[in-house]
């Protein structure tokens, strides 16, 4: 059974031979003229599908206990990605990807103490370790530094639909260390704090000024 919206959306009903509603897909166009599609299935599951103009796809599958499978194709010849992440009872979340090369990825997901998304990464055929954070900032851009396994961190700043972003050089957030998030002693030019998850925690309490005889030195990290 097919349902025709007066908005141009279009909704099917699959429907057995009892009469039970098997499932439901509801057709619609995003803003920017790509296919949305969402399916819901008796069993409570629900399957996002977004294919844009150029031929890549995001698909997303949400099931009854919260479990999340993603597939994200980049292009329409390109291989795509697999995420399927899960909640834990601390609150925490935690994935597997397979990357479009192959190679099986590990991901934790916290929060930090200001409340933005932490997504540790861990390639289990490199062993490299990468650290990403969301800002979601008050203009309505959001914010994505990623920290690499050398400790070099590239920030991005977007729009929320991902329509326009550009590289942040100068990003610091507030009540971030500027530097490696692996770090864990910091000594920021007077005092030595301690750091978790590139938040600085307990410093020291010498006191430096421009008229204290203590100058203040150039901030590094002391301890990763």
């Amino acid at each position: 059974m097919t349902i025709e919206g007066f908005d141009g959306k279009k909704i099917e009903k699959e429907i057995d031979a009892t009469g039970k509603l098997l499932k439901t897909k509801e057709f619609v166009k995003d803003m920017f003229g790509n296919d949305k599609t969402t399916e819901i299935d008796a069993d409570g599951t629900k399957k996002e599908i977004l294919t844009k103009k150029d031929g890549s796809f995001y698909e997303k599958k949400i099931f009854e206990d919260g479990t999340v499978e993603e597939k994200n194709q980049k292009c329409a010849t390109c291989v795509a990605e697999v995420r399927k992440e899960k909640k834990n009872a601390d609150g925490s979340k935690t994935a597997t990807i397979t990357n479009d090369k192959g190679e099986e990825i590990e991901e934790t997901i916290t929060k930090d103490a200001n409340g933005n998304e932490v997504f540790v990464s861990k390639n289990k055929k490199t062993g490299e370790q990468t650290i990403k954070k969301i800002y979601f900032n008050t203009d309505g851009t959001i914010t994505t530094a990623i920290t690499d396994a050398t400790g070099k961190t590239k920030a991005t700043r977007s729009t929320l639909d991902g329509s326009k972003s550009f590289e942040e050089d100068n990003f610091k957030a507030v009540g971030e260390v500027p530097v490696n998030p692996l770090c864990t002693s910091y000594f920021d030019g007077c005092n030595t704090c301690t750091v978790k998850e590139s938040i600085k925690g307990a410093c020291t309490k010498k006191a430096c000024r421009a008229s204290s005889s203590v100058t203040k030195e150039k901030a590094k990290c002391l301890k990763c």
